[in-house]
């Protein structure tokens, strides 16, 4: 009779943890999402140019182009519009159409002539949004600091044009030689990176 028993209660147990470990696992259904978006396309609608600068040997201070195309300021040189017109940099921007965007760029660079003359190119600036008709003189709060700090901000659902001005440093590198510089023939070029916020 105890043995009897005793196969009874084993025979229990072994039913009851066997269901134990049968039983039906929680679920969870798992979702994924996912946004397209365009991306930022740049185009350099038109190259920053300081125009024509006649020079008198002693020449020094510094050459201001302005957003809004005008050139100024400097000592010894006068500025024509012939062969060479002055013109902010114009970059235009394409992406969701929407978005709010950063915009930033380096400080300085360099125009060279590519015989080893080369003229620094400092204050570097950008315009954009509702302001991009607003000639800024250099040293503004949307001067560049950086091509990784944040220099303006603008809408791409009601503007797409950023306008680039800056200054020619005379005093540190004057004009003395003829001929026509440009940041591709042994200078540096200016970076601008325009990124969704």
């Amino acid at each position: 009779m105890r043995t009897a028993k005793k196969l009874l209660l084993a025979t229990a147990l072994t039913v009851a943890l066997g269901g134990v470990n049968s039983a039906k696992a929680t679920e969870l259904e798992i979702n994924a999402t996912a946004q397209g978006r365009a991306a930022i396309e740049l185009t350099e609608a038109a190259i920053m140019s300081f125009g024509t600068i006649d020079y008198l040997a002693a020449n020094s201070g510094t050459v201001t182009l302005a957003t809004n195309d005008a050139v100024a300021g400097g000592t010894g040189v006068t500025f024509d519009t012939t062969p060479l017109a002055p013109g902010a940099g114009e970059i235009t921007v394409a992406g969701d159409g929407a978005s709010d965007v950063d915009i930033a760029c380096d400080a300085t660079a360099t125009m060279g002539d590519g015989a080893g003359n080369t003229l620094n190119i400092v204050g570097i600036e950008v315009i954009a949004g509702a302001d991009n008709t607003i000639g800024v003189a250099t040293g503004a709060a949307n001067a560049c600091v950086d091509s990784t700090t944040t220099s303006e901000t603008m809408d791409l659902a009601t503007d797409d044009t950023i306008l680039v001005g800056a200054s020619l440093d005379l005093t540190a590198s004057p004009l003395d030689t003829d001929g026509v510089y440009a940041t591709g023939t042994g200078g540096t070029t200016i970076t601008l990176a325009v990124t969704y916020q």
